[in-house]
Protein backbone atom coordinates (compact mmCIF):
# COMPACT_ATOMS: atom_id res chain seq x y z
CA UNK A 1 0.00 0.00 0.00
CA UNK A 2 2.60 2.45 0.77
CA UNK A 3 4.56 1.58 -2.38
CA UNK A 4 1.38 2.25 -4.17
CA UNK A 5 1.02 5.81 -2.23
CA UNK A 6 4.91 6.51 -3.56
CA UNK A 7 4.46 5.94 -6.63
CA UNK A 8 0.96 7.82 -7.33
CA UNK A 9 3.20 11.06 -5.38
CA UNK A 10 6.04 10.47 -8.47
CA UNK A 11 3.35 9.97 -11.18
CA UNK A 12 1.90 13.40 -9.68
CA UNK A 13 4.66 15.47 -9.68
CA UNK A 14 5.51 16.53 -13.23
CA UNK A 15 1.98 17.54 -13.45
CA UNK A 16 2.35 19.86 -10.37
CA UNK A 17 5.57 21.29 -11.82
CA UNK A 18 3.86 22.11 -15.17
CA UNK A 19 0.72 23.53 -13.66
CA UNK A 20 3.04 25.60 -10.88
CA UNK A 21 5.15 26.94 -14.12
CA UNK A 22 2.16 27.83 -15.95
CA UNK A 23 0.51 29.51 -13.14
CA UNK A 24 3.85 31.36 -12.36
CA UNK A 25 4.14 32.63 -16.13
CA UNK A 26 0.48 33.97 -15.75
CA UNK A 27 1.67 35.77 -12.32
CA UNK A 28 4.22 37.29 -14.36
CA UNK A 29 2.05 38.53 -17.53
CA UNK A 30 -1.26 39.68 -14.96
CA UNK A 31 -0.95 43.07 -13.59
CA UNK A 32 0.28 43.71 -10.04
CA UNK A 33 -2.22 46.62 -9.11
CA UNK A 34 -3.82 49.14 -11.40
CA UNK A 35 -3.04 49.55 -14.61
CA UNK A 36 -3.36 52.21 -16.93
CA UNK A 37 -5.00 52.10 -21.18
CA UNK A 38 -1.36 52.80 -22.21
CA UNK A 39 0.04 50.06 -20.63
CA UNK A 40 -3.02 47.40 -21.99
CA UNK A 41 -2.39 48.91 -24.65
CA UNK A 42 1.29 48.38 -25.17
CA UNK A 43 0.87 44.40 -24.86
CA UNK A 44 -2.74 44.08 -26.95
CA UNK A 45 -2.25 42.40 -29.94
CA UNK A 46 -6.71 43.31 -30.83
CA UNK A 47 -8.24 46.00 -29.00
CA UNK A 48 -11.96 46.56 -29.89
CA UNK A 49 -15.24 47.53 -28.52
CA UNK A 50 -17.12 44.15 -28.19
CA UNK A 51 -20.55 42.86 -27.06
CA UNK A 52 -21.23 39.37 -25.80
CA UNK A 53 -23.28 36.95 -28.19
CA UNK A 54 -22.08 33.41 -26.58
CA UNK A 55 -20.85 31.93 -24.22
CA UNK A 56 -19.21 28.27 -24.28
CA UNK A 57 -18.08 27.48 -20.82
CA UNK A 58 -17.44 23.93 -18.55
CA UNK A 59 -18.23 24.47 -15.36
CA UNK A 60 -17.54 22.70 -11.80
CA UNK A 61 -20.43 23.35 -9.29
CA UNK A 62 -21.64 26.38 -11.05
CA UNK A 63 -18.39 28.27 -11.71
CA UNK A 64 -16.60 28.34 -14.97
CA UNK A 65 -13.92 26.42 -15.62
CA UNK A 66 -12.63 26.30 -19.57
CA UNK A 67 -14.37 27.34 -22.61
CA UNK A 68 -14.33 30.23 -24.53
CA UNK A 69 -16.83 33.16 -25.61
CA UNK A 70 -18.18 34.65 -29.35
CA UNK A 71 -17.91 38.42 -29.37
CA UNK A 72 -19.30 40.47 -31.44
CA UNK A 73 -16.90 43.44 -33.16
CA UNK A 74 -18.77 46.93 -32.96
CA UNK A 75 -15.80 48.96 -33.26
CA UNK A 76 -12.39 47.41 -34.27
CA UNK A 77 -9.08 49.66 -32.74
CA UNK A 78 -6.21 47.03 -34.00
CA UNK A 79 -6.06 44.17 -35.08
CA UNK A 80 -3.08 41.83 -35.83
CA UNK A 81 -1.58 41.58 -39.15
CA UNK A 82 -1.05 44.61 -41.88
CA UNK A 83 -4.15 44.75 -44.54
CA UNK A 84 -6.51 42.12 -42.73
CA UNK A 85 -10.08 42.76 -42.53
CA UNK A 86 -10.74 43.22 -38.83
CA UNK A 87 -13.30 39.86 -38.38
CA UNK A 88 -17.33 40.37 -37.43
CA UNK A 89 -16.67 37.81 -34.60
CA UNK A 90 -13.91 37.37 -32.14
CA UNK A 91 -13.77 34.55 -29.33
CA UNK A 92 -11.65 34.64 -26.37
CA UNK A 93 -10.49 31.69 -24.59
CA UNK A 94 -9.99 30.88 -21.02
CA UNK A 95 -9.18 27.82 -18.72
CA UNK A 96 -8.58 27.88 -14.76
CA UNK A 97 -9.84 29.50 -12.39
CA UNK A 98 -8.80 33.16 -10.37
CA UNK A 99 -10.19 36.77 -10.32
CA UNK A 100 -7.65 37.57 -13.01
CA UNK A 101 -9.61 35.12 -15.31
CA UNK A 102 -11.45 36.12 -18.56
CA UNK A 103 -15.16 34.46 -18.60
CA UNK A 104 -17.78 36.95 -19.63
CA UNK A 105 -21.16 36.53 -18.68
CA UNK A 106 -23.92 35.13 -20.23
CA UNK A 107 -25.69 36.95 -22.92
CA UNK A 108 -28.70 38.16 -21.81
CA UNK A 109 -31.56 40.59 -23.72
CA UNK A 110 -28.90 42.34 -26.42
CA UNK A 111 -25.51 41.28 -24.59
CA UNK A 112 -22.89 43.30 -22.16
CA UNK A 113 -20.25 45.13 -24.31
CA UNK A 114 -16.85 45.78 -23.27
CA UNK A 115 -13.73 47.44 -24.51
CA UNK A 116 -11.11 44.41 -24.47
CA UNK A 117 -7.38 44.43 -24.86
CA UNK A 118 -6.30 41.13 -26.30
CA UNK A 119 -3.51 38.60 -27.01
CA UNK A 120 -3.63 35.99 -29.65
CA UNK A 121 -2.86 32.19 -28.93
CA UNK A 122 0.22 31.19 -29.74
CA UNK A 123 -0.61 28.70 -32.13
CA UNK A 124 -3.93 28.74 -32.18
CA UNK A 125 -6.98 30.74 -33.46
CA UNK A 126 -8.65 32.91 -30.88
CA UNK A 127 -7.32 35.54 -28.20
CA UNK A 128 -6.90 35.29 -24.54
CA UNK A 129 -6.82 38.11 -22.14
CA UNK A 130 -6.79 38.65 -18.35
CA UNK A 131 -8.96 41.48 -16.29
CA UNK A 132 -9.04 44.16 -16.28
CA UNK A 133 -7.96 44.70 -19.51
CA UNK A 134 -9.67 42.18 -21.38
CA UNK A 135 -13.36 43.18 -20.09
CA UNK A 136 -13.83 46.83 -19.57
CA UNK A 137 -17.47 47.35 -18.96
CA UNK A 138 -19.11 49.69 -21.30
CA UNK A 139 -22.17 51.65 -21.22
CA UNK A 140 -24.28 53.41 -23.47
CA UNK A 141 -24.73 56.98 -22.61
CA UNK A 142 -28.39 59.05 -23.15
CA UNK A 143 -26.22 61.16 -25.68
CA UNK A 144 -26.00 58.13 -27.69
CA UNK A 145 -21.86 57.57 -27.04
CA UNK A 146 -20.08 54.94 -25.76
CA UNK A 147 -18.36 55.87 -22.32
CA UNK A 148 -16.87 53.90 -19.12
CA UNK A 149 -18.03 53.94 -16.00
CA UNK A 150 -15.85 55.78 -13.43
CA UNK A 151 -14.03 54.64 -11.65
CA UNK A 152 -12.96 51.59 -13.15
CA UNK A 153 -11.97 48.60 -10.61
CA UNK A 154 -7.71 47.89 -11.84
CA UNK A 155 -8.05 50.68 -13.71
CA UNK A 156 -5.56 53.46 -13.48
CA UNK A 157 -6.46 57.10 -14.85
CA UNK A 158 -3.64 59.57 -14.90
CA UNK A 159 -5.33 61.92 -16.72
CA UNK A 160 -8.27 62.96 -14.91
CA UNK A 161 -9.43 65.49 -17.54
CA UNK A 162 -11.45 62.78 -19.62
CA UNK A 163 -13.35 61.95 -16.26
CA UNK A 164 -16.71 63.55 -16.96
CA UNK A 165 -20.17 64.26 -15.59
CA UNK A 166 -22.37 61.39 -17.72
CA UNK A 167 -25.61 60.72 -17.44
CA UNK A 168 -26.25 56.76 -18.46
CA UNK A 169 -28.74 55.04 -20.42
CA UNK A 170 -27.92 51.55 -20.04
CA UNK A 171 -29.92 49.89 -17.22
CA UNK A 172 -26.97 48.06 -16.82
CA UNK A 173 -25.10 51.23 -15.39
CA UNK A 174 -27.54 50.94 -12.12
CA UNK A 175 -26.21 48.90 -8.82
CA UNK A 176 -27.69 47.61 -6.01
CA UNK A 177 -25.40 48.07 -2.61
CA UNK A 178 -24.84 44.55 -1.05
CA UNK A 179 -25.14 43.30 -4.64
CA UNK A 180 -22.68 44.35 -7.16
CA UNK A 181 -20.78 46.69 -4.63
CA UNK A 182 -20.19 46.63 -0.99
CA UNK A 183 -22.25 48.90 1.35
CA UNK A 184 -18.61 50.58 2.11
CA UNK A 185 -17.66 50.72 -1.52
CA UNK A 186 -21.23 52.66 -2.08
CA UNK A 187 -21.25 54.93 1.03
CA UNK A 188 -17.54 55.93 -0.16
CA UNK A 189 -18.16 56.47 -3.68
CA UNK A 190 -21.52 58.74 -2.60
CA UNK A 191 -19.73 61.23 -0.61
CA UNK A 192 -17.63 61.49 -3.11
CA UNK A 193 -20.43 62.29 -5.39
CA UNK A 194 -19.85 59.58 -7.82
CA UNK A 195 -22.69 57.89 -7.15
CA UNK A 196 -26.27 58.75 -6.56
CA UNK A 197 -29.31 57.23 -5.27
CA UNK A 198 -32.38 56.89 -7.51
CA UNK A 199 -36.02 56.58 -5.80
CA UNK A 200 -36.58 52.93 -5.84
CA UNK A 201 -32.87 52.83 -3.96
CA UNK A 202 -30.79 51.55 -6.77
CA UNK A 203 -27.64 53.74 -7.75
CA UNK A 204 -26.22 55.28 -10.87
CA UNK A 205 -23.09 56.16 -11.72
CA UNK A 206 -22.82 59.73 -11.84
CA UNK A 207 -19.37 60.35 -13.69
CA UNK A 208 -17.62 58.60 -16.61
CA UNK A 209 -15.08 58.76 -19.39
CA UNK A 210 -16.10 58.45 -22.80
CA UNK A 211 -14.21 55.96 -25.32
CA UNK A 212 -13.28 58.88 -27.56
CA UNK A 213 -11.68 60.43 -24.83
CA UNK A 214 -9.67 57.42 -24.52
CA UNK A 215 -8.10 58.18 -28.31
CA UNK A 216 -4.65 59.86 -26.83
CA UNK A 217 -4.20 56.86 -24.67
CA UNK A 218 -4.61 53.96 -27.17
CA UNK A 219 -3.25 55.47 -30.32
CA UNK A 220 0.04 56.21 -27.99
CA UNK A 221 1.25 52.69 -28.11
CA UNK A 222 -0.45 51.84 -31.75
CA UNK A 223 1.40 51.60 -34.87
CA UNK A 224 -0.23 53.52 -37.50
CA UNK A 225 -0.73 50.61 -39.84
CA UNK A 226 -3.36 49.00 -37.30
CA UNK A 227 -4.47 52.26 -35.92
CA UNK A 228 -8.34 52.87 -36.93
CA UNK A 229 -10.55 56.41 -36.06
CA UNK A 230 -12.27 55.98 -32.57
CA UNK A 231 -16.03 56.58 -32.35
Amino acid sequence: MRYSIVLLCLAFLPAAAMAADQAAKQDQDSPKGPVTIKQLAAKADYIGLLQVDDTNYETMRGIPSKGHAELKTLVTYRHPGIGRVPPGKVEVYEEGFGDEKCYYPQRRNEGRRYLAFLKKRQGKDGYTGSRPGCMLPVYVTRDNSYALRYPVPGLEIPDKSVIKKIQFADPDAYVKAGDQLSYARTDSLVDQDLLEQTDDGDYYYTHGIYLRDLRPAIEAEMKPEKTRSLP
